[in-house]
């Protein structure tokens, strides 16, 4: 036997030792990365749409890259936390030496890579979705009326007061995350918080591709605190605080005037808040218990961004403080958007009640998120012509009002442009500054 065949022969001596064989000891780190890397197409899908089967896979909304990919970039073949590593042959007549053992992984944050990529199937039926929703609304209105007809500097002022809204409003969002990942220790400035967010929104509103926003800000947020896990963790804890506020904040405006209330399309949107919040309970309770996303506390595959979560929660479960702190930042980010509405109704001549403003605009920003249309488009119109209807709003002012809250969150959007193009470098700096 050669010298170079040597090892080749020990290793599938010490294989059939153990009943393997050569051809499984070789497989076994293979086929682990292969199954890690098809293990979810994508557990949150909001903005965007993948597929199993892509070049890009998605763990919850954490991009990784195709099994070979990942096996190329990895020394040895691993799992989760840990990785299989071959023992070295001592002596091969003797039974003693097991082919195979699991030690820990030396500890380093896994590179992800977010590139956008060109719309999947799915992207174009939400467009399609969009498109017939408009049309069928546009084609009931009078293109004629969508501006107001003595226009002046005071709509240009409220345009722009709309506008400074709507910026203030991601900031409080990144604010809010800010607060979030405070309760898994983590200490992030919120210039740089903020920053990742305007990334995020200049994906996922402006890029027509199937990466969302919150792809971007868990990819930055990760080379950051030195967690995928805790970025992960912190931006699906920060989404569900949107539903603890919105509904309440519309009740609130139902209070005001309860009045709507005998209109029957008020209670739809009262059926709304109601199904929110029990969405909401269910989620948190789950999430929470250790026997359902506690299982998953201490496992080394994908499920972990699930027990990050339910650390999560469980920590806030201790800390009523945090969580005052964290709903407060959040009744502050969705009180903007409701404000920025109010000023985009301002610059349109739409009068509305400010309370009646309080009462739909959540339930409509929360119906909006379904991922059945392309950024809200159709939904959100829809659904004003329906509510502000009683208010002598006509379906063209209500069409106007709808395209000019998603054309103000698009402009503020392009901020993001600059934020997107340097923040990947920014976050491996920051990162390595942490550590």
């Amino acid at each position: 036997m050669t010298e170079q065949s040597e090892p080749l022969a020990q290793l599938e001596r010490v294989g059939d030792l153990q009943g393997v064989g050569r051809e499984a000891v070789e497989g076994v780190g293979s086929r682990i990365v292969g199954l890690v890397a098809r293990a979810v197409p994508a557990m949150v899908e909001r903005d965007h749409a993948m597929v199993a089967g892509e070049d890009v896979e998605v763990i919850g909304e954490v991009l990784l890259g195709p099994a070979e990919a990942v096996q190329e970039k990895e020394t040895g073949a691993r799992s989760g936390d840990a990785y299989l590593e071959l023992d070295p042959v001592i002596d091969c007549d003797s039974h003693e030496t097991s082919p195979i053992r699991r030690v820990p992984e030396p500890p380093r944050l896994r590179e992800m890579e977010v590139v956008p990529r060109r719309p999947s199937g799915k992207f174009w039926v939400r467009l399609v979705v969009s498109v017939g929703i408009l049309a069928f609304l546009l084609s009931r209105v009078d293109a004629n009326e969508l501006l107001p007809p003595d226009r002046d500097g005071t709509h240009l002022a409220f345009l722009a007061l709309g506008l400074v809204a709507t910026f203030v409003g991601i900031v409080a969002s990144a604010w809010r995350w800010q607060r979030v990942l405070l309760t898994f220790d983590a200490r992030p400035g919120l210039p740089v918080l903020t920053r990742y967010y305007l990334a995020g929104q200049f994906v996922g509103n402006v890029l027509p591709s199937t990466i969302g926003g919150d792809v971007v800000r868990i990819s930055r947020c990760g080379k950051t605190v030195g967690s995928n896990e805790t970025a992960f963790a912190s931006v699906a804890l920060e989404r569900l605080t949107g539903f603890v506020a919105l509904p309440i904040i519309s009740l609130v405006g139902f209070l005001f005037t309860p009045s709507i209330m005998a209109w029957k399309r008020s209670w739809l949107a009262l059926g709304i808040d109601a199904a929110a919040l029990v969405m909401l309970g269910v989620i948190l309770y789950t999430a929470g218990h250790p026997r359902a996303a506690g299982r998953f506390a201490d496992r080394e595959n994908w499920t972990r961004f699930i027990g990050a979560i339910h650390f999560g929660v469980n920590r806030l479960r201790h800390r009523p403080r945090d969580v005052l702190g964290i709903l407060g930042t959040a009744f502050v980010y969705q009180v903007t958007v409701v404000v920025s509405v109010a000023f985009a109704a301002k610059a349109l001549d739409v009068s509305v009640p400010t309370a009646a403003l309080f009462a739909f605009v959540p339930v409509v920003a929360m119906a909006q998120v379904v991922p059945i249309t392309v950024g809200g488009l159709g939904v959100r119109e829809g659904l004003l012509v329906l509510f502000l209807g009683p208010f002598g709003v006509t379906q063209t002012q209500a069409v106007g009002l709808g395209l000019l809250w998603y054309g103000m969150l698009l402009l503020v959007s392009l901020l993001g442009a600059p934020a997107f193009a340097v923040g990947h470098r920014e976050a491996a700096t920051v990162g390595a500054d942490n550590e």
